[in-house]
């Protein structure tokens, strides 16, 4: 994607997939509550084993090289030579890493641990105490994945035009108060308003972060640091947890995971706030630290 464009062009990247499964949440709960849990995901499990093997005949066929010079044939005897690198490789770019790109990594962990202790549990909050169905949770998740793809590729165009600082960080004092307000809500059409503001917020934040990074980031470097960082995802969704990230993410992440775990056995409010509590520090983190680049790499 040429500079300049990279807003645009990620929130592309985002809409048409998103477009694609925007229906497949609500088929999936009526699924479970017609079917059951066991028979729902065979069915489902079972398609995503096809789509996967289809998405890994587009990639071997399809993709096309960007760096021009990578001659190098890789077999699987260079697997352990190969392994060695990529952590040197990774040090190495921990200690290359420039200033604007080290705050947006620690942005990304701090992202990663507060999202990932609440990730798993908001579907368990909203069946246990809310007393959603599976129909309902995924009629939500419909609605935030239509509500992203209708604003994406316009979100694009306004970061492209504006810059992503002035946008992304006013956006970013939404995310304390959406975990707060999941917690007081009553039931289906408090979780609607709810979803529709996250995913608002959602169709800037993703292109947007996403954008920063690659502006930041040599393309000589860009697969190195992808992998120790991640690409720039920031988003809260009531769907998942935090997707992609680095080598940097994955501490802090697993032990997000069994912490979250522990405090929701404990008390079932604990966890969001708790992530209301991390998007303050990530909020304050990126109003202070998080610039738009002079210069944008090619």
């Amino acid at each position: 994607m040429p500079p300049g464009q990279r807003g645009t062009g990620f929130a592309i990247a985002l809409a048409i997939p998103g477009a694609l499964g925007i229906l497949s949440p609500y088929i999936g709960g009526y699924l479970v509550d017609s079917w059951g849990v066991i028979g729902a995901c065979r069915v489902t499990y079972s398609i995503g084993f096809g789509a996967g093997i289809l998405v890994a005949l587009l990639r071997t066929f399809k993709l096309k090289e960007t760096i021009k010079g990578t001659k190098e044939r890789v077999s699987f005897y260079d697997f352990p030579r190969l392994l060695k690198e990529s952590y040197s490789s990774f040090i190495d770019t921990l200690k290359w890493m420039p200033k604007n790109l080290r705050d947006l990594a620690i942005l990304q962990v701090i992202h990663a641990f507060f999202v990932d202790l609440a990730g798993p549990f908001w579907i368990l909050y909203a069946a246990d105490v809310l007393g959603l169905s599976a129909s309902e949770w995924g009629l939500l998740s419909l609605v935030a994945g239509g509500t992203r793809f209708t604003l994406a590729i316009f979100a694009g165009k306004i970061l492209d035009r504006y810059g992503r600082r002035k946008l992304l960080i006013p956006l970013m004092w939404l995310t304390p108060i959406t975990p707060l307000a999941f917690l007081f809500s009553k039931g289906f059409w408090d979780l609607f308003v709810i979803v529709i503001v996250m995913e608002v917020a959602n169709s800037f934040f993703m292109p947007g972060f996403q954008s920063l990074v690659a502006d930041y980031t040599p393309r000589d470097r860009r697969g190195r640091l992808l992998s120790a960082m991640g690409a720039g995802i920031f988003y809260i969704d009531i769907r998942t947890t935090r997707m992609g990230g680095g080598m940097l993410i994955f501490i802090p992440s697993t032990i997000a995971f069994y912490l979250g775990g522990a405090l929701f056995e404990m008390t079932k409010t604990l966890p969001f706030m708790l992530l209301s509590f991390g998007m303050i520090v990530a909020s304050l983190w990126a109003f202070i630290r998080v610039r738009d680049p002079e210069t944008l790499e090619d």
